[in-house]
């Protein structure tokens, strides 16, 4: 999770400095932001994207962080941000909707494909808790919804996850 390592990280980001410290806590983040982003498109190509765009979003909104111990969660919702919007470009342009047909796939291909099949609320909700181990609390703020619909969304996400599984099995 995001919280390791996290003194350094904050005041670097949340700080005033030069570009030279800013690109190191961006070079912090980058793996972790990576990890979300991946766990929310579920395509290495397209997770690689929605990360450079969440740290470029972040580097030029980095005045706009008041307080260096919320970084974490700023972060984390400017990627579930540009995650979400390239799972709706992905299904309006209809790319990514074919599902390999390779018995040799390994199960994390596999789960990430039953991940895109997805509708995209669904699909955060799952890579947030499930993925990512975070709280109905830390999800509930990276989404900006209640923790109660938290709740509804991950129990409604995981019968669809469910019956998606049983389908293409």
């Amino acid at each position: 999770m995001l919280v390791e390592a996290m003194t350094e990280e904050q005041s670097l980001l949340g700080a005033k400095t030069g570009s030279e410290d800013v690109e190191r806590a961006i070079g912090l983040y980058r793996d972790r932001v990576f990890r979300l982003a991946l766990a929310i498109v579920g395509d290495r190509d397209l997770a690689e994207d929605v990360a450079q765009e969440t740290l470029v979003r972040a580097y030029r909104a980095r005045k706009t962080l008041k307080d260096s111990a919320s970084a974490e969660a700023w972060l984390r919702k400017i990627c579930v941000r540009q995650g979400l919007n390239a799972l709706r470009r992905r299904r309006l342009f209809g790319l990514g909707e074919e599902v390999a047909g390779d018995e040799n796939a390994t199960s994390d291909v596999e789960v990430r494909q039953v991940l895109a099949s997805l509708a995209p609320e669904h699909a955060v909700i799952l890579a947030l808790v499930q993925f990512e181990g975070l709280s109905y609390r830390e999800a509930s703020e990276a989404l900006g919804i209640p923790e109660g619909t938290v709740a509804s969304r991950l129990n409604a996400a995981r019968s669809a996850f469910k019956a998606a599984w049983e389908g293409a099995e």
